[in-house]
């Protein structure tokens, strides 16, 4: 008779899971997909079916009126049984159609009973734990009635039985302590280690920051060195160009002596034949037929002088090209070395300013890894806690199971008692029912003071959810503060480089200017000199004056953008600190945040476990909760959680793995432009700040190398204009001084032209190479 409940007990739970199994398998949800689009797929079939239909009456129609009569009368019976054979296969589709969308309307909206087996499987466990304890309560009680019918002697009975309930009330206290014992040495040895691992994280940030601001100054350190160097390098390069356009001065002055001696030696030449031809006229007159060979002997001298002078004059000629041409070549190789330090010291910042950018990118990139990087002792700490909540409430329900067995038992002996026949037994049920009324109290007090530890768990929980509020609202201002100061600051950087920039181009148009008049006095310096070598003198020192000057105002210019440079320097490392400050600030409280949030998440998890784990506790903490602040403690804990909900979402991590899964069937392009729109659009505010700042910045860099550029080019312009305007009066005088003469020779008037122009065009081609 007993073994039967037991074995129909078993088949009743047996059942229920091979059910559970059955739809678990099943997978409701994946045969609601797969057949929606069947379903789909079925209703195109149909769509395709009935123009299919169409097309073979159109044709049957046509296949009528093409053929003859006999022979359509001969297939008229094949077409019709294909036709009967159509009909019956459309009807029996359209049958199995409607059954399907039957059966797939019926499975769509049914609900997925796996979800209501499962929680019917769990409460038939619970049931049949109930059925064992309820079955070993009455075969305890049975034990206890028959003892109590044994008994011969109630007096030694109430004894025993007060002992009992002495040793049960001395072990519950004992297990209270114990209790609270574990309680608080749990809680202090999690607030230690919480300690613990919060001042280990915190050094081992700092240790980091700080290797991190080693790096960035180390570089900071390298950008100057760079910088000082490339000062060094420009200022090397414009030594050099001034050296070479004193060269090409010299040789200029060089071209200008060599051509004042071939007009000398003209004008001496002119002379001479201008003597001799005195000397010819005075020797014809006073001469008869003697004076003819004295004559011929005199024109014989005249040639062989005139030969001797152009000679010399040729030779003359061919030294002073020869000495152009080597000043060229000194020219063109000091113009090249220049241009390749140049170049050497552009291409060095560049790869300073490309190495300082990618330290500052991985600068960025390790404060990003550390502000996301996965909390695991969070997760240690929730763990460390869980088990403490699950010793404390298995503490718990075992103290209420054994006080509700003692009261089971107490009653359980007062009933057998009472069933008794004997007189005097009845007269001692009041204090057994005493003792058990005694018991239960107790076992009231240790549910009271659970409910009460419990209460004041949620208070306490409540209170450290309203302090993270109060963090999480200062670090926000915190962060908006710091935001506010580094738009001040960027302003303040944006307004100092403007005035650098005005400042320059002041600077430009003075030395601009400066050259301008030296060019105006320049000109009329050689116009003053055309009469003869005094003018050639006075030329000479006004040049020279007007390169002295020249001289000191490059000097002062460059002592200006000296200090210029020193006071730019200093404000930029004085914006660099704040803004690295503002930044650690902001990471700061960007950390802040997301511990307040996390901790907040955790919170209502802790919340979320101890009502689902003691529903009978729900109703007493909400009280408790709503005694001091329902409103707002309502609105938070709504907040956080859903946030809890949507984080513990099956759906949410479903849907995350297929985002994963497609990113990764992508191709690499694919993934690398996906991860770099994600970055840009749904990165922070400071992230989409900075990439803006940085585009303009570079663009603001492009425009003034360009300008820079063009401004070296329009400088050496200027200076070659000059330099043609100064050899260009040169020519004029030597052509004009070979031109004056009678008997001038051509041939050097136009080799000093040449001279000229080759030197002329030979500049023009090595600076606008």
């Amino acid at each position: 008779m007993a073994g039967d409940p037991m074995f129909s007990e078993d088949q009743h739970v047996i059942a229920p899971t091979a059910v559970y199994n059955y739809w678990k398998e099943f997978d409701l949800e994946t045969l609601r997909s797969s057949l929606d689009e069947k379903g789909l797929a079925i209703a195109e079939s149909q769509e395709a079916s009935m123009k299919s239909r169409k097309q073979l009456s159109e044709k049957t129609k046509e296949f009528k009126k093409s053929v003859t009569p006999d022979v359509f009368k001969q297939m008229a019976s094949l077409l019709k049984a294909y036709q009967e054979e159509v009909d019956s296969l459309t009807t029996r589709a359209k049958l199995g159609e409607s059954a399907f969308l039957e059966v797939f309307k019926q499975l769509y909206e049914a609900p997925d009973p796996a979800p209501a087996i499962a929680q019917g499987l769990e409460l038939a466990s619970k049931a049949a734990e109930l059925e064992a304890q309820t079955a070993k309560t009455a075969q305890e009680l049975a034990e206890y009635k028959a003892e109590s019918k044994g008994l011969k002697n109630q007096e030694l009975t109430i004894r025993r039985l007060e002992e009992t309930v002495r040793v049960l009330e001395a072990e519950v206290a004992e297990k209270e302590s114990e209790v609270g014992a574990a309680r608080l040495a749990a809680a202090a040895e999690l607030e230690a280690r919480s300690a613990d691992e919060a001042r280990a994280r915190e050094e081992r940030l700092e240790a980091e920051l700080q290797r991190a601001e080693s790096a960035l100054e180390a570089m900071r350190r390298m950008h100057q060195t760079s910088q000082s160097q490339l000062f060094t390098v420009q200022e090397k390069g414009e030594e050099a160009a001034a050296a070479a356009r004193a060269e090409a001065e010299l040789a200029a002055e060089e071209v200008e002596r060599a051509q004042e001696r071939l007009a000398l030696l003209a004008r001496e030449r002119d002379a001479l034949l201008k003597k001799m031809e005195q000397e010819n006229l005075t020797a014809t007159g006073g001469g008869g037929a003697d004076g003819d060979p004295t004559s011929h002997g005199e024109e014989g001298t005249s040639s062989f002088i005139e030969s001797a002078t152009v000679s010399a004059l040729r030779e003359e000629l061919r030294t002073q090209r020869e000495i152009a041409s080597r000043l060229q070549s000194e020219l063109s190789s000091a113009v090249r070395s220049a241009e390749g330090e140049n170049a050497a010291t552009t291409a060095k910042l560049q790869g300073l300013r490309a190495s300082l950018q990618a330290t500052e990118a991985h600068a960025a990139a390790l404060e990003a890894e550390l502000a996301g990087r996965p909390t695991r002792q969070e997760l240690e700490d929730a763990r460390q806690q869980i088990r403490v909540l699950h010793a404390v409430v298995h503490n718990t329900v075992g103290e209420e199971d054994f006080q509700n067995s003692g009261s089971t038992t107490s009653g359980g002996g007062g009933a057998g008692v009472a069933a008794g026949e004997e007189g005097r037994i009845n007269s001692n049920i009041p204090t057994i029912n005493t003792t058990s009324t005694t018991n239960s109290d107790n076992g009231t007090r240790t549910v009271g003071s659970l409910e009460s530890a419990l209460l004041a768990k949620n208070r306490h929980l409540e209170h450290k959810l309203t302090m993270a509020r109060l963090n999480v609202a200062e670090a926000q201002s915190t962060a908006e503060a710091a935001l506010s100061k580094v738009t001040e600051i960027e302003t303040e950087l944006q307004r100092q480089k403007g005035l650098v920039e005005k400042l320059e181009e002041d600077l430009i148009a003075a030395e601009r200017a400066a050259q301008l008049a030296g060019e105006a006095s320049t000109p009329k310096n050689i116009d003053e000199g055309d009469g003869g070598n005094g003018g050639l003198g006075r030329s000479t020192s006004l040049s020279n004056g007007g390169d002295s000057n020249t001289g000191g105002t490059e000097q002062s210019m460059v002592q200006v953008l000296s200090g210029q440079r020193d006071r730019l320097r200093a404000r930029v490392q004085e914006l660099e600190s704040a803004a690295a400050n503002a930044a650690q600030t902001l990471a700061k409280a960007k950390q802040d945040v997301a511990a307040a949030r996390a901790d907040n998440v955790s919170l209502i998890e802790r919340l979320r476990y101890m009502q689902g784990y003691a529903p009978g506790t729900n109703r007493d903490l909400e009280a408790g909760g709503s005694g001091q602040s329902q409103s707002g403690t309502a609105a938070v804990i709504g907040r956080y959680m859903k946030e809890y909900e949507d984080r513990t979402n099956p759906l949410n991590d479903f849907r995350s793995r297929e985002r994963e899964a497609r990113r990764k069937a992508m191709p690499i392009q694919d993934r690398a432009a996906v991860a770099l729109g994600s970055a840009l659009v749904g990165g922070s505010k400071i992230a989409k700040s900075a990439i803006m700042v940085y585009a303009f910045v570079l663009h603001m860099v492009a425009f003034v190398v360009l300008a820079g550029f063009s401004s070296r080019h329009v400088d050496k312009m200027e200076e070659l204009e000059e330099m043609c305007a100064q050899l260009r009066p040169v020519g004029g005088l030597g052509g004009a001084a070979f031109v004056a003469g009678e008997g001038a020779d051509p041939v050097v008037g136009g080799a000093v032209a040449e001279v000229v122009e080759s030197t002329a065009h030979a500049l023009l081609r090595k600076l606008f190479r």
